[in-house]
């Protein structure tokens, strides 16, 4: 019998926050990216849930979680200090975390700020590893063009998605219209671009959300992941915060792009499970 995936909403850090949890046994929690939600982890959850006690959150200005006005949201240290409010509302001590693309960067802030609380990390596509970024998002970093790329079309959407790939036959279209329906909830471009802005300018990611240099403090057993073909994070962060992780796993996944999780899914969980169900792990 598959886990039963619960959605439900709770304020977090004074904020209605959306989340999904399915499972039993230690805590696991899944950090998406930039413009994303919960959604991206569809068809993770389940597989997940049979070893795990699963949570994946909406983060502050993403999906049906609350969007609030105030700039200062929207920073890497609010959105780590979110994600500790979090588990200390669902009373979860010590946990493993999966972390995508954005994700994979407040995964890595987390570990940096609250080594204690946890035990391994996944990072896929992480951004902060380096300046390279892919050019449709550092575009969403200009005024007025920005905002005119981030207005949601079904078609933008659906390019977005195709560029995120590197076999588009394999891209969900459940997904695409989902995230259609998302970025269209209110307040959602207007997050979206404070968040991009934030962190992003036409030359790539600002150095203030590079951790590349701090990687070295990171204790944390890591296991870091990418697609080969990924348009949006270039292979090369990947291997670079491999060699300057002091306990990290490398694994890269053939004719993949920026979602292995769904376009290797099989693969992804036969790895994510062998890294995380470790008999010896403390």
């Amino acid at each position: 019998m598959e886990p039963k995936v619960v959605s439900r909403m709770e304020v977090i850090g004074g904020l209605r926050t959306h989340f999904l949890v399915a499972g039993a046994g230690e805590p696991l929690l899944l950090v998406h990216g930039i413009g994303s939600s919960v959604i991206t982890w569809r068809y993770n959850i389940e597989t997940l849930a049979q070893h795990f006690r699963v949570y994946a959150v909406d983060l502050i200005g993403h999906g049906m979680t609350e969007k609030p006005h105030d700039k200062r949201r929207y920073t890497i240290d609010e959105a780590v200090w979110f994600l500790g409010a979090f588990c200390d509302a669902q009373g979860l001590g010590r946990v493993c975390m999966l972390g995508r693309s954005m994700g994979g960067l407040l995964t890595l802030a987390f570990a940096l700020r609250y080594p204690e609380r946890i035990r391994r990390a996944v990072i896929s596509g992480s951004g902060g590893l380096g300046r390279e970024v892919g050019f449709p998002l550092r575009l969403a970093s200009i005024p007025l063009l920005g905002s005119v790329l981030a207005t949601p079309t079904r078609l933008a959407v659906q390019r977005s998605w195709d560029w995120m790939f590197y076999d588009t036959r394999k891209v969900p279209q459940e997904l695409v219209e989902e995230d259609y329906r998302n970025q269209n909830i209110p307040g959602n471009k207007k997050a979206l671009l404070t968040m991009a802005r934030w962190g992003l300018a036409l030359s790539g990611q600002r150095q203030r959300v590079v951790l590349a240099e701090q990687l070295h403090a990171i204790e944390t057993l890591v296991l870091v992941l990418a697609g080969k073909e990924d348009r949006v994070i270039p292979v090369v962060h990947a291997q670079r915060a491999a060699a300057l992780l002091p306990n990290a796993e490398l694994h890269l996944f053939d004719q993949c792009g920026h979602f292995p999780q769904i376009e290797k899914k099989d693969e992804f969980h036969d790895v994510v499970l062998r890294f995380l169900v470790d008999e010896e792990a403390t």
